[in-house]
């Protein structure tokens, strides 16, 4: 991955997906900010004011998020309600949530329904 994408890259995506060619000449209007044809990452989150760091990572998890053994599941008695957090997060968190619970004395045992 070169950070870049030219007019043929951009011809070629457009034609895969069905969307006019017209709207090429935009796309580099807006965001080929040196004008050489190229429409670099930088050039790209600089016009819309992005992160570049951020995004490199956020992108680096999505496809971590992708080799995650889909056979992977939430210990039994876990349920997640609402997250925007990545699922093998969700599975560190609760793993090491569902760990700390289950060493808590039976006496103590109603420290884990906690939210009910």
């Amino acid at each position: 991955n070169d950070e870049m994408v030219d007019r043929e890259e951009l011809e070629a995506m457009y034609s895969s997906h069905g969307v006019k060619q017209r709207h090429i000449a935009d796309w580099l209007e807006r965001f080929d900010v040196n004008k050489d044809g190229k429409i670099t990452f930088k050039e790209f989150c600089s016009v819309l004011s992005l992160n570049e760091d951020q995004l490199r990572n956020e992108k680096k998890v999505r496809i971590e998020e992708q080799s995650i053994d889909k056979t992977d599941e939430f210990p039994a008695g876990v349920v997640i309600l609402s997250t925007t957090m990545i699922k093998s997060r969700q599975l560190d968190i609760t793993t090491q949530f569902k760990t700390l619970m289950d060493a808590v004395p039976a006496q103590n045992a109603d420290v884990g329904h906690v939210g009910t």
